[in-house]
């Protein structure tokens, strides 16, 4: 099969895709594809962002020349976070800020939350470092309720 046999091949065959060539690929007035598909060289529509490149910036998280957060406030905010963050059970979490370092004690009963507790304390703004001293209890370290006695069956 010759060169002008192959091409005349698929004539008259539905295009699987749908896609329709224009004349000229450079010129952004066609595209190539249905319109609002993106196909390519679909340059009609906004521009896509590129990975790794600049992208927009505006001017949240710039306040004004000097301006420090208060320890309180920034530990009310993690306090918050960590209150409504639906992965972290935060109920025995203590918060302590000083200097813009927050650090975390307590007990979680899984490691994950003891990480994601973390990483909500980091992205809080006004924190500078972040002291994770929570530790992981699954149940075996500490027996019963906090503040209740606890007894042995046989103790006499």
């Amino acid at each position: 099969m010759n060169r002008r046999e192959k091409s005349r091949l698929y004539d008259g065959l539905p295009s699987a895709t749908n896609r329709e060539w224009g004349p000229d690929r450079s010129n952004n007035a066609y595209t190539y594809g249905q319109d609002g598909l993106g196909g390519y060289g679909d340059f009609n529509g906004p521009p896509r962002p590129r990975h790794g490149g600049e992208r927009p910036r505006g001017y949240r998280g710039r306040g004004p020349r000097g301006y420090v957060r208060s320890d309180e406030r920034i530990a009310d905010d993690i306090i918050g976070r960590l209150t409504d963050d639906a992965h972290v059970d935060a109920s025995e979490i203590l918060v302590m800020v000083e200097g813009g370092v927050a650090t975390l004690t307590g007990n979680v009963p899984e490691r994950r939350m003891k990480h994601r507790a973390e990483d909500i304390a980091a992205d809080a703004t006004g924190v500078s470092d972040v002291r994770n001293a929570i530790r992981v209890d699954d149940g075996t370290a500490s027996f019963g309720q906090a503040g209740e006695a606890v007894r042995t069956p046989n103790w006499r």
